[in-house]
């Protein structure tokens, strides 16, 4: 026993060390990396209108398009993203509407020193933020944990939100095991959140920014995870330690599954919400969505075809198109 406990100590401190050692060389090599992609990143980040608002603990950033007197439309990105991953999409939306992509706070140019990451609270940020933009309603367009938090912004804030299009999140928290494990079930549905609530281990899988990158995207696509886009979100990525910040936004302590899910799936909002799905996500199997139409009544359900789960680089064009469409019923052209 003595033996086995021994060992058990032993490959702690192993792994530890190696932990440590593969962090510090990864991020040793950060400044390098920034500076061979500068010239790249600084040459797409010229074609569009960045802002920074600094508020309270937070200096927002953000990318500011389209007509500055129209109808808003936000854009909440994802894990592991940035206001980019909407690159391709906001050129095509229609040029009446003001568009803004956000960083989220911590991640690429939004730096904070808050510490407080439980859902609910975002929420009031993201809409405070709103607010001090002088924008009082809006569209909020989400996508992967942008969507759990959109979620919960669109709940908490109903009479600031115009509509809403949700991406890439179900619309269920029910499993048959919920009321024994409770929000823990959701470690079975997603195994990589179990794995989230270990920052040593997250620093570990994260400490090649670029290969981490890599790996989740192509994963979970349909096309060619493109090289200017490796690089560009790389760039991002090596800004700063990004752990300190995702290790409470996906901790267990701030999670709020039936806001973001079944509130939004049995809502009785006064504005539309669409879920926009990609028909190939494997994480996200088609028969989660089975209920939606029974279920969901408020809810519209459309898929894009051919895309997996970041389907904002699989099909700009497609997820373009349904925004546009949404818009224009519910803002017709005059």
């Amino acid at each position: 026993m003595k033996l086995a406990s021994i060992a058990i100590v032993l490959i702690a401190i192993i792994v530890y060390f190696k932990v440590k050692t593969s962090v510090n060389t990864a991020h040793n090599s950060y400044e390098k990396v920034r500076e061979d992609l500068r010239k790249s990143h600084d040459e797409i980040d010229r074609k569009f209108h960045h802002k920074d608002l600094l508020l309270d603990q937070t200096n927002w950033h953000y990318v500011d398009e389209g007509n500055q007197s129209g109808p808003v439309v936000l854009f909440i990105h994802g894990f592991p993203e940035s206001w980019y991953v909407w690159r391709y999409i906001l050129p095509m939306i229609d040029k009446r509407y003001r568009l803004i992509a956000i960083d989220l706070k911590g991640f690429g140019r939004s730096n904070t020193s808050s510490t407080d990451y439980e859902w609910h609270s975002i929420g009031r940020e993201i809409n405070g933020f709103m607010k001090s933009l002088n924008i009082d309603k809006y569209f909020v367009v989400s996508h992967d944990w942008g969507t759990l938090l959109g979620s919960v912004l669109v709940h908490d804030h109903q009479p600031h939100i115009l509509g809403y299009i949700r991406m890439q999140v179900e619309l269920s928290n029910k499993h048959p095991y919920e009321k024994t494990f409770g929000k823990y079930i959701q470690f079975l549905r997603r195994p990589q959140f179990f794995l989230f609530q270990f920052p040593w281990l997250m620093e570990l899988i994260m400490a090649d920014r670029k290969k981490f990158l890599i790996n989740t995207y192509q994963q979970r696509m349909t096309t060619k995870f493109q090289q200017v886009d490796i690089d560009y979100l790389t760039y991002e990525y090596s800004r700063q330690d990004l752990v300190n910040v995702i290790f409470p936004y996906v901790h267990h302590s701030n999670w709020d599954f039936p806001t973001a899910m079944d509130k939004i799936c049995y809502n009785k909002f006064s504005f539309p919400v669409l879920q926009l799905q990609a028909n190939q996500d494997h994480t996200q199997p088609n028969e989660w969505f089975d209920h939606v139409p029974k279920d969901c009544k408020n809810v519209k359900l459309e898929w894009i075809a051919g895309a997996s789960h970041f389907d904002m680089f699989d099909d700009p064009k497609a997820i373009a198109q349904s925004i546009n469409r949404f818009l224009m019923k519910y803002f017709p052209k005059n």
